[in-house]
């Protein structure tokens, strides 16, 4: 009999989380365990539960406010994780992480941190709040069974307090992320998203925040030769989204698009997809592009040092905040013109596969539960 998985997240919003979450359990071999997923907070437009829906999984939506959280979250969650019979409850985030970790639940507990957390907080909440929210998660994590972490960078960060991660790199569904080799395809692609046929497009996708620095890669841009033959697209939305608009201004060779939720589209109708973030977990876009066949400009840190190690032929690192070696690199990818699809290497693609990823979290779960059998035999 199948052990069941209870997985908590605040919400089902299209964003990494959610994503990487979607691909572990649609990927479950239904012999060994049976997803269950638990929200906490009332589902938003972008929210991506008809996903979950039509896969045929138990959803239990708890619907709590921020101070319902405070007040009944940890009786709610005991609740249904008693009811559904959980065996593991596996959570993503600081409300989930934080509920079950001090809601005295009677199974065993596993999380997975998508970042380096005091970076990241600090960058979206300042430093005194984001220190806070950090130390707290953290202090959290520490009364988990197992914790994994999605890159090297975001295990470093846990173990400065006092946590030892297992790495489980985020995985890509090859299904749906793969090179396209038609040019009619893209060339009809292009013309649903009004982008000009000849042109060479440049993807940014992600938060227009702090850490990513779109100003910066926005100043690069202009400063190459890239504008007289390419276009640069922003798809997602974000803090800068005005200083970055006013940056662009009187550059026609750079569109904001904000949110989307339509990503395998605009890669497969882009050329190249650039990065210049100074932190990151592991960057599911830049992984996704790559699966997609595309180039890569990305900065030089250790989250895209390893995406360069897998696909060395399509990634080019610059280093972090050298707006002058982006300027280098966005001129040269701008002599290639269009692109020829790069096919990947069948071990690359493996390596990130959503079922790689997935297999590698039933095996966590398997030596978790089997401390739970040690510990009852003795």
């Amino acid at each position: 009999m199948p052990q069941t998985v209870l997985t908590v997240i605040s919400t089902l919003d299209r964003r990494g989380p959610v994503n990487v979450m979607k691909s572990i359990v649609e990927h479950y071999d239904g012999s060994r365990y049976r997803p269950v997923i638990a929200t906490l907070s009332q589902e938003r437009d972008t929210s991506r539960i008809a996903d979950f829906q039509r896969m045929g999984i138990r959803m239990e939506q708890l619907q709590l406010t921020r101070i319902g959280s405070l007040i009944s979250g940890m009786r709610r969650l005991r609740e249904v994780a008693n009811s559904v019979g959980a065996d593991i409850v596996h959570c993503h985030c600081l409300r989930p992480d934080v509920l079950a970790a001090y809601a005295g639940l009677n199974c065993m507990k596993v999380s997975t941190v998508h970042s380096d957390l005091e970076s990241d907080y600090r960058n979206s909440h300042g430093t005194l709040q984001g220190t806070i929210m950090a130390n707290r998660q953290y202090a959290a994590l520490r009364r988990f069974d197992a914790v994994a972490a999605v890159s090297e960078t975001a295990a470093q960060s846990a173990a400065e307090f006092g946590l030892r991660p297992e790495v489980i790199p985020s995985g890509v569904d090859l299904r749906t992320y793969v090179p396209t080799s038609n040019p009619e395809e893209t060339r009809s692609t292009r013309k649903r998203l009004a982008w000009p046929e000849d042109r060479l497009v440049i993807l940014h996708a992600g938060a227009l925040r702090g850490l990513k620095r779109p100003v910066e890669a926005i100043a690069a841009f202009r400063d190459s030769a890239a504008p007289n033959n390419s276009l640069l697209v922003f798809a997602g939305d974000g803090p800068l989204l005005e200083q970055c608009k006013q940056t662009a201004k009187g550059c026609r060779n750079i569109i904001f698009l904000g949110h989307r939720s339509d990503l395998p589209e605009l890669l497969s109708a882009a050329d190249a997809v650039v990065s210049n973030s100074t932190s990151e977990g592991l960057p599911m876009a830049l992984l996704e592009a790559c699966a997609c066949g595309l180039r890569v400009i990305a900065s030089d840190i250790e989250p895209h040092r390893y995406i360069a190690t897998l696909f060395p032929e399509q990634v080019s690192l610059f280093p972090s905040g050298d707006n002058g070696a982006l300027t280098d690199l966005l001129n040269a990818l701008a002599v290639r013109r269009r692109r020829n699809p790069i096919h990947p290497p069948a071990g690359s693609l493996e390596a990130i596969s959503a079922k790689t990823m997935s297999r590698r979290y039933q095996d966590l779960y398997d030596r978790v539960l089997s401390r739970t059998q040690t510990v009852t035999h003795n």
